[in-house]
Parts: structure tokens; sequence; C-alpha cells
């Protein structure tokens, strides 16, 4: 989460839920995923981070009005892809 949003506290964490092999925003194939409620507590807004089970890793990240696939790049950070 460093990588994405800089500050994060655990506490804002809301739910955390398994799908498996569901379909994921920006992932071609149904696959097993956790999304992570966030709550937002400047505007009371939940975010969801959707990690991929089978790697720990994150794929893609929504807000209310947004949703951002995620990548790694070649020093193992992580980056919201560019629409």
């Amino acid at each position: 989460m460093a990588d994405l949003q800089g500050d994060f506290n655990p506490d804002q964490l809301s739910t955390i839920r398994f799908y498996a092999n569901d379909t994921v925003d920006f992932v071609d194939e149904p696959m097993d995923a956790w999304t992570v409620s966030i709550e937002e507590p400047l505007f009371g807004a939940v975010e969801f981070l959707t990690i991929a089970d089978h790697t720990g890793e994150p794929v893609a990240y929504r807000t209310a009005h947004q949703g951002r696939p995620i990548s790694k790049d070649a020093a193992g950070r992580y980056h919201y892809e560019k629409r």
C-alpha cells in the first residue's frame, strides 16, 4: 500500500472477503482473489483493493469514481497503470 498511497493505517481496513473463480476488473480470466474494503476517513468513502490469491499481489484498486489496474515495475514497486 505504501507504493500506491503513501501512508497506510491498518485501522482503515473494514472487511476482507475471498472470491473463488470470480471475475476481477482488469484481469482477462476469472481468478481466486481477495477483496479488502478500506474506509477513507476524510470523506467516509469505501475503497476496494483486489489481491490475487495465487501470488498475493495487488491487481486492482477501485474507488467510488474509478477503477485502476495495478502493475509491478522491475524494482518490485507497485504502481497504478496509466489509462
